[in-house]
Parts: structure tokens; sequence; C-alpha cells
């Protein structure tokens, strides 16, 4: 089966369960498709192919699914999924980016780096510190792996919760960190030399390569 027909057929059952009536609950229905299936939905389907109606519909039920792989995968393409639907992408993306699972907490967070450019300075802050004390460390690292794909942006803030993510126990975390402050901190002498400091004699070599480049700039800012 060629890919074309496997996305048309996707596109039809996501219709078909989208259907009912407005009191229906869909989400009992998308319950008949299996974990992977509904995964490798996400992945193709062409919300062109739905109405208004039932895009909003979809993506709202699907950040309810109780399957975590399946919110995760959402969570991923939602940035995708935005212009289709965007009230309730954003929606969607502030409630996985508080979910119990880590795993589909760091996949939202990471998401979200195109709205921490455009979020206003306290609520920015708040989901800086939140994710970057969040208890598992794969959503503080993908956290700092966001701040490190983002252009350089004027983030107030920003350097203290990378100063605070260069220290981590985690060796992933203090990784991305170091690469997110190369990134974003290109003025801050007073950031750049607080992190490598703090890098200087980590254990990794590449870690303390790092530091070295931060501490050159720190003298040149």
């Amino acid at each position: 089966m060629t890919s074309h027909r496997r996305a048309l057929l996707r596109n039809l059952l996501l219709i078909g369960l989208l259907s009912g009536s407005a009191g229906a609950d869909p989400s009992t229905d998308l319950l008949a498709v299996s974990e992977q299936g509904l995964v490798d939905l996400i992945e193709d389907v062409d919300l062109g192919a739905l109405d208004d109606s039932r895009r909003r519909r979809l993506v709202l039920v699907l950040a309810q699914d109780p399957r975590p792989a399946v919110r995760e995968r959402l969570a991923r393409n939602l940035p995708e999924l935005q212009p289709w639907a965007p009230d309730q992408a954003r929606r969607a993306l502030a409630s996985l980016s508080a979910d119990p699972a880590p795993e589909v907490r760091a996949a939202a967070v990471h998401a979200q780096a195109e709205w921490l450019e455009r979020a206003d300075g306290p609520e920015r802050l708040l989901s800086l510190v939140r994710w970057g004390l969040d208890p598992d460390h794969r959503v503080r690292q993908s956290l700092a792996r966001a701040l490190a794909d983002m252009p350089p942006t004027p983030l107030p803030g920003v350097e203290l919760v990378l100063e605070r993510l260069a220290t981590d126990r985690s060796w992933g975390v203090r990784h991305a960190a170091l690469d997110a402050a190369l990134r974003q901190l290109e003025n801050d002498r007073a950031a750049c030399a607080s992190i490598a400091a703090a890098l200087a004699t980590d254990d990794d070599p590449r870690l303390r390569l790092g530091a070295a480049r931060l501490a050159a700039r720190a003298r040149r800012a």
C-alpha cells in the first residue's frame, strides 16, 4: 500500500471517528484504535482533509488520550498542527507541558520554543523556572535543547535558569545547557563567567572545552 493511500485511509478513519453527534465522546472511539496506529495517524494525518470543528475536536481529544505515547506524539507534532487549530493547539500544549508523564512534558516543552519567543515576561519566566526545576531530567534537558535551538532572543531570566541547568546532576542537561548558553548569552558577561566556572572542572572534557569558550566570551563581552 502506498504512503498516499495509507494517509488517505487514516484521514477517512478520523473523519469517521469524529463525525459523532455534538454530545458524543470521540475519545471512546479513538480508544478502539491501537496505540501505534494512533501514533502513526498523528504523524501522517492531513488536517486539511478535516473541517474546522473536527480539527478542533481532534487536537483536544488526543491531548486527553489516556495513553502517554499518544499524548507525546501529539505534543511533538503540535507545532505543525497549530496553523490548522491555533487556539486548541495552544491549550493542548499548556496542558501537555504539565502532563503527569515526564516524556509527554518533555515533548511539550521542546515544542513551545516558538511560544517562548512571544510570551510576555512574567509568564515566560514562570514557565522557564517551572520547567528548569522539573523533577525529571528529560524535561530539564528538553528545555535546554529548546533554548539551544532558538535563535538568539532576549529572554529576561534565562541566564538564571541556564546557570542552574549548568550544575545539573544529569550530563545530558549540562551539555544542553552549555549549547543554550553559547547560543543565547552572547553579551551577558556575568552569566557566561558563572556557567564557565561551573563547568570548568566537569568530568567531561567536551564540557570543559565549552566552558573555556564561554570564559573567553566573558572576557570579550
